[in-house]
């Protein structure tokens, strides 16, 4: 029965709906009972599709995006292989939100995406070159960054802000 209701849950247009508590709280179901999406693997598109775009680490809501960095670390722990077909979608969103100049994002939430990046691409059976492809897409944008910040006028000026940005930088490799 309670199995039912997941099912229902998860095939529901419950990530449309418009408060931000809600979407977390869905999140945060989805991983506490994450067995059902092994068994259930045709529930993951939606699921992923949505916490890993603009209704997760895209919200304009930084608690959104917060958890969604944590929950979706979570999700992958939890199902390792069984995403191997969603590896892009992930990835993607990920990408973008680390690439994103306009969302804040804390430290710590980088550090939960870097580990995400990190067990996609070491547990799901990718193929060298596709792990090489996924990391330069994610790394290249922060390794511009740590030129940028390496370059940056204010390493003079205010090296204490300087070498914290570096630090974060350099932690999330």
């Amino acid at each position: 029965m309670f199995r039912d209701v997941l099912i229902a849950l998860h095939s529901s247009d419950v990530t449309s709906h418009s408060h931000r508590e809600v979407l977390i709280l869905y999140y945060d179901i989805a991983v506490r009972y994450s067995d059902i999406l092994q068994d259930k693997p045709e529930l993951l598109p939606n699921i992923l599709t949505s916490i890993s775009g603009d209704k997760g680490l895209q919200h304009q809501h930084p608690r959104v995006r917060s958890r969604s960095c944590y929950l979706l670390l979570k999700l992958v722990k939890a199902l390792g292989p069984t995403l191997r077909p969603f590896v892009e979608t992930a990835i993607g969103g990920i990408q973008s939100l680390l690439s994103n100049q306009v969302l804040s994002l804390h430290p710590e939430d980088s550090l939960y995406l870097f580990e995400t990046i990190g067990l996609l691409l070491g547990r799901t059976a990718l193929s060298d070159d596709e792990q090489q492809g996924y990391l330069i897409a994610v790394m290249t944008p922060h390794m511009q960054m740590i030129d940028s910040v390496l370059k940056s006028s204010d390493i003079d000026t205010d090296p204490e802000t300087v070498g914290d940005t570096l630090s974060f930088l350099v932690a999330s490799l």
